[in-house]
């Protein structure tokens, strides 16, 4: 299946194949992206890294920013 997966604040768009069954997570990894510092949006909805995905999602990856 392929996703794209829209890099935020950067805009940075990637088209990746995963396997079917593939949950965020595994697109996460396929980035190398750190899953403990990332939020992954569908639909204007936070889902959970476990989360499986479907052929043709669009996803926004939004980096956790925190500090004092």
């Amino acid at each position: 299946m392929i996703i794209k997966a829209v890099l935020s604040p950067e805009k940075n768009e990637k088209k990746i194949e995963l396997l079917e069954n593939s949950t965020a997570l595994d697109m996460l990894k396929n980035l190398d992206l750190n899953p403990d510092v990332m939020i992954v949006i569908r639909n204007e909805v936070p889902i959970p890294v476990d989360e499986k995905l479907k052929d043709k999602d669009v996803l926004n990856i939004i980096r956790v920013v925190s500090g004092g």
